[in-house]
């Protein structure tokens, strides 16, 4: 099949008229359906739809999975010179609660190494029975960007080689949702890592060889994992995710102690946290005398109490809050309190 040019001089159809890449860049937006259909017309347009059909596979049920599984084990049995495994670019599990059966866990497992042009995996799953050994060990996708996953304890001596083999990756979540996570993760080498998403334990790991890492989310931190932030300079977003709630001021200062380089610090609550009860005048003291130790600090920011929260906060006082912590912070350029965003003249 010509790759370029004009694919079939002898038909009279305009839309065959058309370069090859012409075509798959209008397919890259178009939708299922319409991409479906286009596999119907010739072998033409099945060579270049189903490339655009595959790109991004988002799966959101185990019966969508067992089709893909099997459509995609069926090509290679009967083809292994097959091209589909390059097609995919973005593997992706949208459900994180779907629970994979005995048989079909193996069996994605050995089957994700295969697509070696994958610049997008998200394998956050709540159900632990998904370990993704076999990948771990063995796989290799030069230009991965992103990946999303959840360690265990069933793999503890493959996730660190598997992240060192892939210098490329930009983006990385690490969850610590069972009970049986990794409590512990050596050190990892990501050159181009950007931001990182997920659990405190894996912290340290990042230190020495993710010097490049700009933006950290974190459930839960503590104090006692702060200090790895001063090792990593390129450092400027810090997002603290909290499901337990969190002691403001101590964590603060420890920010303030071991990364003063920060220029954006956030508290935020996830679904199904603990009720915010708001800030105390000697918890707003105590984060003042913190905040004099940030040179660079321009965005601080409180989550908002939700809407149907039954403790009631006092933001009377709000404004003068906001005066302290800005004669605190001469670099402050906005600070959100209680709901409220105040901009920083």
């Amino acid at each position: 099949m010509p790759t370029s040019g004009y694919p079939s001089s002898a038909s009279h159809s305009l839309l065959l008229r058309l370069p090859n890449e012409l075509l798959g860049l209008v397919m890259r937006f178009s939708s299922t359906p319409d991409l479906l259909s286009l596999c119907l017309t010739s072998r033409l347009m099945y060579g270049i739809a189903s490339r655009a059909l595959y790109r991004i596979v988002c799966i959101c049920n185990e019966d969508q999975l067992g089709l893909f599984v099997e459509s995609v084990t069926s090509a290679l049995r009967y083809d292994q010179g097959s091209p589909f495994p390059f097609y995919l670019k973005a593997f992706i599990i949208q459900k994180h609660h779907l629970k994979l059966s005995d048989k079909l866990s193996p069996a994605l497992d050995s089957l994700l190494p295969e697509f070696h042009n994958l610049q997008h995996l998200d394998l956050v799953l709540s159900d632990g029975g998904a370990h993704f050994t076999h990948m771990l060990a063995h796989a290799t996708f030069p230009r991965l960007e992103v990946f999303r996953y959840c360690p265990q304890s069933e793999n503890a001596s493959s996730l660190a080689p598997f992240l060192n083999r892939h210098p490329t990756i930009a983006h990385i979540f690490l969850s610590d949702i069972h009970r049986d996570s990794l409590r512990h993760l050596d050190p990892v080498c990501l050159p181009n890592l950007r931001t990182y998403t997920g659990c405190r334990n894996y912290i340290s790991a990042l230190v020495g060889g993710c010097e490049s890492v700009r933006q950290l989310a974190v459930y839960d931190i503590s104090v006692y994992a702060i200090p790895a932030l001063g090792a990593l300079p390129a450092l400027h977003t810090v997002v603290l995710l909290s499901l337990l709630g969190v002691d403001v001021p101590p964590i603060v200062e420890a920010i303030a102690t071991h990364a003063p380089h920060i220029r954006n610090l956030s508290f935020q609550r996830i679904k199904e946290s603990a009720p915010y009860a708001g800030l105390s005048q000697d918890e707003i003291q105590q984060i003042a005398r913190s905040l004099e130790k940030f040179p660079h600090l321009a965005e601080l920011e409180f989550p908002a109490p939700d809407e149907d929260e039954s403790v009631e906060i006092d933001a009377t006082q709000d404004p003068e809050t906001i005066k302290l912590w800005s004669q605190a912070c001469r670099s402050l350029r906005s600070i959100s309190l209680n709901g409220k965003c105040w901009l920083i003249k």
